[in-house]
């Protein structure tokens, strides 16, 4: 078994659709160690996370956090998501109220 650190995404803006932060790769399980959501706006703004398997899509069904505020100009770590494993076309996405304002980070390992 091989495990390798992977930054899944670094910096990128969410939008007011679903934005994909990681999809599921084949032969290997992504687990997520730490997403972060920064919030560039100067007032709160809201995300919205989903976490669903190959086949879904987002919904009341597929929703980790649903519209979590973050204040001006600070971070928010989504533990609902740590150790979360995604296997093959899986998807964790999120949504902002505002787009272009909340930026995203998200580390963890592929295990192969």
């Amino acid at each position: 078994m091989a495990v390798t650190n992977k930054r899944f995404k670094t910096g990128i803006q969410l939008g007011t659709g679903e934005t994909n932060i990681i999809t599921g790769a084949s032969n290997v399980v992504s687990r997520v160690d730490k997403l972060v959501f920064t919030n560039t706006n100067t007032v709160a703004i809201t995300v919205t996370v989903y976490y669903y398997a190959s086949g879904d899509a987002i919904g009341n069904d597929t929703m980790l956090v649903k519209t979590k505020a973050i204040a001006a100009g600070k971070s928010w770590i989504c533990i609902e998501a740590e150790n979360m494993r995604l296997g093959a076309g899986d998807i964790l996405s999120a949504l902002s109220d505002t787009a272009t304002s909340a930026t995203v980070s998200c580390s963890g390992v592929e295990i192969s």
